[in-house]
């Protein structure tokens, strides 16, 4: 019953935000369908691996408060906006300012990358710039395969294949234990951040193929040489198990398609257009997740429809044994909901504590006999356990603020479009663990803003229809 009630609540959020927004990319929407999509999971669990019949008042609580907290914050920064209160338009600013004019006149043809969506422009790099990508990426896949060899052979690697390396891997990793930072034979800050780099040239590819698919380009060997880093940056993100960054690639280049191809803005009309496409994409898209198992250091014995429903629905059944046993306080401030900042200040000696992304794991078993292990509990468990449920409203809030502005500024500018889309999936994930605090508010962010602003300015652009690059 409890499930259902969370479900009625969630598609009523849904729809009152629908309504307001006109638009199924906005942030509210997609958190709230991600909740109503874990709940359906969950449900469908209960014909074999869920064993969580009904859920506590505590349990239903949080899931709620989180979706309409985050919500609260969508509101609050509408509210912002349309009242002109702090985001206030300056005019004139900087008119006769010498510096401003200078900037303005030597980013004169690439002031369009940070402006208008919707334009008469092609987006282009030079060869010189796809080499030192290429370079880029193909150097950090080398040392970062011998870093993850290097930590495989401490946990009892013995060599032979190249799945049973990435779960050696894992088994020594931050989601398990802090044997390594504590110790400091973690990957090596300078490969890590490499692999960063990566990321945000992946993304900035990606942002290319999608220019060159919607303006209906020719496939040419630029074309081919952003596809080629992709595929290379996406099996980058196998050398650590990373299924999810996959799918954060996925999910960038669907938020992009979607914001270039229909002007910023998503609407039922367009789903429905393209309902077959979207259904068959889904389909593959489990598929695939489900195949690419054991390359990722995983292994399951369990049918594909119980496997998908466990992994995409077992925060909630788990949240409620979480709260059906008693824990200990935490030990020190933002213990768990600022596990990433923590960290980095453990590593620079400020800090003398610190916890592994996983303390608490619960089973689950199928009617097969299989055991399903479970690690997450939604974002709302840690601002629980943190801060109480006033921490769950004030933390999810400020998500919901923030990721607003973003999307509200993700429909003016091509650079925001893309920073925003590195960490769109945040809105979808929230919903099995806490990512915002953890992995966004982080000095990461900086670095990848940062790269990418480098990434942009070498952008090319030109009118559609000349040969010329514009001077």
């Amino acid at each position: 019953m409890a499930y259902l009630i969370i479900i009625l609540a969630l598609l009523l959020v849904m729809i009152c935000v629908y309504k307001k927004e006109n638009d199924l990319l906005c942030p509210s929407i997609v958190y709230a369908a991600s909740m109503f999509a874990c709940c359906l999971c969950a449900l469908v669990g209960v014909l074999s691996w869920n064993d969580i019949g009904e859920l506590g008042i505590l349990t239903v609580l949080i899931v709620l408060l989180s979706v309409l907290s985050f919500v609260c914050g969508n509101l609050l920064f509408n509210y912002l906006i349309k009242n002109n209160i702090v985001f206030k338009k300056r005019k004139n600013v900087h008119k006769n300012n010498n510096r401003f004019i200078w900037l303005k006149e030597h980013y004169k043809k690439n002031i369009d990358i940070f402006i208008k969506i919707k334009n008469n422009y092609k987006y282009d790099i030079k060869p010189i710039i796809i080499s030192i990508e290429l370079l880029i990426v193909l150097v950090t896949i080398f040392f970062m395969y011998k870093e993850v060899r290097r930590i495989a052979i401490i946990a009892g690697y013995d060599g032979i294949g190249f799945g049973n390396m990435i779960s050696k891997f894992r088994e020594l990793s931050i989601l398990y234990t802090t044997e390594l930072v504590e110790n400091g034979n973690g990957i090596n800050i300078f490969v890590s951040q490499m692999r960063k780099i990566c990321e945000v040239i992946c993304t900035f590819n990606i942002f290319l193929i999608v220019q060159k698919i919607v303006k209906k380009e020719k496939f040419d060997l630029k074309l081919f040489s952003y596809i080629f880093i992709v595929f290379l940056c996406i099996f980058l993100s196998l050398f650590t198990g990373g299924r999810m960054q996959i799918f954060i690639y996925i999910l960038s280049f669907a938020l992009l398609y979607l914001f270039c191809k229909y002007d910023s803005k998503c609407t039922i009309s367009i789903i429905k257009k393209h309902t077959k496409k979207i259904i068959i994409a889904i389909v593959v898209l489990i598929l695939a997740f489900y195949v690419i198992l054991p390359l990722s250091g995983r292994k399951t014995n369990s049918n594909i429809v119980s496997y998908m429903s466990f992994y995409f629905g077992t925060s909630i059944p788990s949240l409620e044994k979480y709260n059906s046993t008693s824990h200990p306080s935490p030990s020190y401030f933002g213990e768990e909901t600022l596990r990433g900042i923590n960290t980095v200040l453990f590593k620079i000696g400020l800090n003398d504590k610190i916890t592994p992304i996983s303390k608490e794991w619960y089973d689950f078993s199928d009617r097969d006999g299989n055991i399903y292990s479970s690690n997450i509990f939604t974002s709302g468990k840690r601002y629980y356990h943190d801060f109480g449920v006033l921490g769950i409203f004030v933390c999810q809030m400020i998500f919901g603020f923030v990721f607003s502005l973003l999307f509200y500024y993700s429909k003016r500018s091509n650079f925001i479009l893309v920073f925003y889309s590195m960490y769109f999936y945040m809105c979808i994930d929230q919903v099995r663990d806490e990512l915002f605090f953890s992995e966004f508010v982080h000095i990461n962010t900086v670095f990848k803003f940062m790269v990418l602003l480098l990434l942009f300015l070498t952008l090319k652009v030109c009118k559609k229809g000349k040969k010329k690059y514009e001077k």
